[in-house]
Parts: structure tokens; C-alpha cells; sequence
């Protein structure tokens, strides 16, 4: 999470090594920030079960 503007050549490397795994910009809907968060802890679970 950051306040900070991240620009697309930095978001693209993060991107790719995965240091980033999602993003949602401002201002966030509350629906937006459900989904993203269903979709993390799903995406957990399966690290869990299935670690690399």
C-alpha cells in the first residue's frame, strides 16, 4: 500500500516479480475492496495448500 504515485515502469517490474499482486486506485469502492480481499485470502489459501 502507498500514498506515493507509482509510475508504470516500476509498477510493471513489481508486477513481474511479484512483489505486487494487485492494485486499486483511489478513491477505492467498497465492492472494489471486498473483491480484492475475497480474491488475496483465496489466493492465500491456495499458498497454503499448495506451497511453490
Amino acid at each position: 500500500m502507498t500514498a506515493f504515485r507509482l509510475d508504470d515502469k516500476m509498477f510493471r517490474e513489481y508486477t513481474k516479480n511479484k512483489i505486487i499482486n494487485a492494485f486499486l486506485q483511489k478513491p477505492i469502492g467498497i465492492q472494489d475492496l471486498l473483491k480484492e480481499v475475497d480474491s488475496q485470502l483465496d489466493s492465500y489459501e491456495m499458498q497454503k495448500r499448495f506451497p511453490s
